[in-house]
């Protein structure tokens, strides 16, 4: 069956003409047969197992189906041993690297891929890629994948991808054009295949092929992560006693955790997590037989949750005073905040055979306080991780980097292993380059000592701020709304719809009417004059920027039925629009 036969495969989607040549196609195809995760969201990662340069068409020899679809007789456990022995035999084909196969020139190759999945739902398959540079097509074809088309996954079949005219043509098999999935074809695959080849030039597919997981084997990863998920994240969501978000914390440290774990290998550990906060990548590994304990400035209540109770403990981490973790194999920071770039520096000072592990977030420097970019070429985010990675490398650290698969915009990693130097000369770099950092930043050093954290998280949502700063800014935000609504409702001549007509004020003017100073103290609250603002919500209405009068209106009597008086009432120059029975605030 010849793929260039019409009656073959049937066109479902094209592209518009896209002003680029065979070569921006190909980028942008490699990226999807790399990464196809990104637009197939049951996807979780993509291997490619083996690589071979074809001498002929598979497409066109009966034999390409022998390979594809009598898979009925092979156990799981075989089916790749047996796909790449079918392939030998059946096929003219020499294995090669991958790299050979990315060099866009007029040769044909096979690749083997297995697709790992999010869920486990789905098991992981095997998909067979010709890749036919001269015609300029990819086939895609999954092995053993179902025939119920409701329950496979989306982008998961039979596919031919063909650049003609400076346009990308997508193509199924007649089995598949009344699937619900092919729409995802047009509306998800297709733009991101045209925006990737448009934009080939700033992508570089090497780059992207090493974006993630480069440390570990990502089958593995998939594996564990699929199984932790199951056995710990419902549970500890439903059970979460914190304010922060369940669905992204859990899951964020569940997926640390399996990285973490197959990192170590065999090998149980023994590690101390600095900063450790909620305290649950300790729990997660000390329940899976790893040795460690974390230590935070303050304790969290979910720590009570865990059971067995993990080994989490209520301390100050600092570069002075007694830190030492003799008994750590593994120094950890994961969103350590202040302590950050010291992390690098604890683990080379504890020990020659000490380690670290480090997830940066939040940027600061040695001294706890806000770390300033150096490199304005490159975003805040990447110059601290280069600034972090740079101190590493100067205590003598083999770092690497690494970028994690988890729910979070932070997530790349850097991991000591290795020492550039040997056990000999630990004793000459610990008195030249480590203690020096200790002793800059040791509080006799004033102006440059390092603060630790306040043990108590101070509230930063504005309602500890001076009553009369807030009564001040409330007065100035009201006067020139109520300025506003009068002038308004002058030129109208009309008092009937008054709270219905556009009175607002941007952000961006009511700021220009408060005072420098009154600004630097709601600079240091969380949402500054909005967050003052939306404590005050029975008032004050924020939409799109813009602030406004909350008109009062009528509302079902709840405990909270006039406990408190009506602003309107006794502010408003044209009073509350509601009579007193039907406020439900104190006229």
């Amino acid at each position: 069956m010849n793929v260039d036969n019409k009656e073959c495969w049937i066109q479902i989607a094209s592209s518009e003409k896209l002003g680029i040549d065979r070569n921006k196609f190909w980028q942008a195809i490699w990226i999807w047969n790399i990464k196809p995760n990104v637009v197939n969201r049951r996807l979780f990662a993509c291997e490619i197992l083996h690589c071979f340069e074809l001498f002929s068409d598979p497409c066109s020899s009966t034999h390409f189906f022998d390979i594809n679809l009598n898979c009925d007789d092979i156990l799981p456990d075989h089916l790749e041993s047996t796909i790449i022995s079918r392939i030998k035999d059946k096929l003219n084909v020499k294995e090669c690297s991958e790299s050979d196969s990315q060099k866009f020139v007029t040769k044909n190759y096979l690749l083997i891929k297995k697709l790992h999945l999010r869920s486990q739902k789905f098991s992981d398959f095997l998909e067979i890629c010709f890749i036919n540079y001269q015609e300029n097509f990819i086939v895609h074809y999954p092995i053993c994948y179902s025939v119920d088309l409701e329950n496979v996954p989306a982008l998961v079949f039979p596919l031919m991808l063909k650049f003609e005219n400076e346009k990308i043509l997508v193509n199924v098999l007649p089995l598949w054009k009344t699937s619900t999935n092919y729409d995802k074809l047009h509306y998800i695959l297709l733009p991101k295949l045209s925006k990737w080849a448009q934009n080939a030039d700033s992508i570089n597919i090497f780059e992207v092929e090493s974006d993630s997981l480069k440390l570990i084997p990502i089958n593995l990863y998939s594996e564990l992560y699929l199984l932790w998920k199951d056995k710990y994240g419902q549970h500890l969501v439903e059970n979460w006693t914190e304010s922060t978000d369940p669905s992204k914390f859990v899951y964020e440290d569940i997926g640390i955790a399996a990285y973490l774990s197959l990192l170590w290998g065999n090998k149980k550990v023994n590690f101390v997590d600095l900063g450790c906060g909620n305290g649950l990548l300790v729990h997660i590994l000390t329940q899976e037989g790893h040795n460690g304990r974390g230590i935070d400035i303050r304790s969290r209540k979910i720590w009570d949750l865990y059971n067995p109770p993990a080994m989490l403990e209520v301390g100050v981490v600092s570069p002075f005073g007694n830190w030492k973790y003799p008994e750590a194999d593994w120094v950890i920071g994961n969103h350590s905040d202040e302590l950050t770039p010291w992390i690098p520096v604890f683990a080379a000072a504890n020990s020659y055979n000490c380690k670290f592990f480090l997830l940066p977030c939040c940027a600061f420097e040695f001294n706890g306080k806000r770390y300033q970019r150096k490199n304005s070429a490159v975003s805040s985010y990447n110059d601290y991780i280069e600034y972090v990675k740079t101190i590493s490398s100067q205590l003598g650290f083999s770092v690497k980097v690494d970028r994690l698969r988890i729910p979070s915009t932070k997530r790349i990693c850097l991991v000591g292993e290795q020492r550039t130097y040997t056990f000999n000369s630990y004793d000459n770099i610990l008195k030249e380059q480590i203690e020096p950092i200790f002793q800059k930043y040791s509080s006799t050093n004033e102006g440059n000592n390092f603060i630790p954290r306040d043990s108590v998280e101070k509230v930063r949502n504005c309602t500890q701020i001076d009553r009369s700063i807030t009564d001040k800014i409330d007065k100035i935000i009201s006067e020139a709304l109520i300025k506003k609504q009068l002038r308004t409702m002058e030129k109208k001549k009309n008092t009937s719809d008054i709270w219905l007509e556009d009175y607002s004020i941007s952000f961006k003017e009511a700021v220009s009417l408060l005072d420098s100073q009154d600004l630097k103290q709601l600079k240091n609250e969380c949402g500054g004059l909005k967050t003052l603002l939306r404590n005050n919500h029975s008032v004050y209405f924020i939409q799109n920027g813009q602030i406004s009068f909350r008109k009062p209106t009528e509302k079902n009597k709840t405990s909270k039925w006039k406990n408190r008086p009506c602003w309107f009432f006794h502010n408003h120059p044209l009073s509350c629009p509601l009579p007193e029975n039907k406020c439900s605030f104190i006229h």
